[in-house]
């Protein structure tokens, strides 16, 4: 029920994806039966390594970021291992995607996950793409 690449993002097996994504032809963001893609399964993991290969791959949708970063916060009993990583995965989607956590994730709820990755990343005000150029 998991693209190959997808399969391996999930169980964390790193070099199997640096490898996948060296193949001509790899769906880099082919989802699963859930249409979860590989990026989305390697957040729910909190896998950095993993999220930092797929964020290099030329083909990686870009529009993909913002459901990554709600993956962020699909689990509320983290290990400060998963926080950690999961920190530097938002501040990672934040810096290549220009945006700011707040624009993906609550406000309320994920106030202290917005503030770590802040603090690791000085996200935008406000995103690139969602202000608008004062034409005077």
């Amino acid at each position: 029920d998991y693209t190959f690449l997808g399969y391996a993002c999930k169980k964390g097996h790193t070099e199997v994806v640096r490898y996948l994504l060296e193949q001509k032809g790899i769906d880099v963001n082919a989802g699963d039966i859930q249409d979860r893609t590989p990026l989305q399964l390697a957040c729910i993991d909190g896998d950095f390594e993993i999220v930092k290969k797929l964020l290099k791959h030329p083909d990686i949708d870009e529009n993909s970021f913002g459901i990554a970063m709600g993956e962020l916060t699909e689990s509320n009993s983290f290990e400060l291992r998963q926080w950690n990583s999961r920190v530097w995965i938002g501040a990672l989607l934040c810096k290549r995607g220009n945006f700011h956590p707040s624009e993906y994730l609550d406000e309320e709820k994920d106030q202290n996950l917005i503030a770590s990755i802040c603090e690791h990343f000085i996200a935008p005000k406000k995103s690139a793409r969602s202000v608008q150029q004062d034409p005077a």
